[in-house]
């Protein structure tokens, strides 16, 4: 469950309790898209899902009420340290939830997705500009969702190129 937690955070840019705390009734998987309720920006938001975000909820699939069940007793998953943990350790690198959230952006950046629509599928606050903030509909962001496509497409591709077996770690490479 935390690891399918993790990638559900990089795929979709989601906050930790925004992704943790998701009931199936939220989930729409033939629409393909999420509707979080009441977010940190005090406001009801319908994000669009990727393929990809999508085919890995639909292996979750069942019936109980929450999407990342708690390991025991009620509720839903409230951490994901030792999955962190693990991905340090195959990696080398360091990583936090937030730095998913920030991955997110970054590759949002990278395919050069404009800031603001990155910004709404983050679910993030959009108060500096009138135009969006007034004129837009930002409660409903499912038209996002060839950009969000295009993230999760960069992911995979990266996955790929890293489980490639000619790939060779630079610093084994320099020794």
């Amino acid at each position: 469950s935390a690891a399918d937690l993790v990638a559900l955070l990089l795929l979709t840019g989601l906050r930790l309790d925004e992704a943790a705390s998701l009931k199936w009734e939220q989930v729409d998987l033939d629409d393909k898209s999420l509707h979080l309720v009441d977010t940190k920006s005090r406001r009801d938001i319908r994000l669009p899902l990727s393929d990809l975000a999508a085919e890995l909820l639909e292996t979750r699939k069942n019936a109980r009420e929450w999407v990342f069940p708690a390991r025991s007793g009620p509720g839903h998953l409230q951490e994901t340290r030792w999955t962190m943990m693990k991905l340090e350790a195959a990696t080398g690198v360091s990583v936090t939830n937030h730095d998913l959230r920030r991955t997110f952006r970054k590759i949002a950046g990278e395919l050069r997705i404009e800031l603001w629509r990155a910004k709404a599928l983050m679910n993030h606050a959009q108060n500096q500009d009138v135009t969006l903030k007034h004129y837009t509909d930002l409660s409903d962001v499912r038209y996002l969702r060839n950009e969000v496509n295009a993230i999760a497409g960069w992911i995979a591709e990266q996955s790929k190129i890293f489980a490639a077996d000619n790939v060779v770690p630079l610093r084994e490479v320099a020794a």
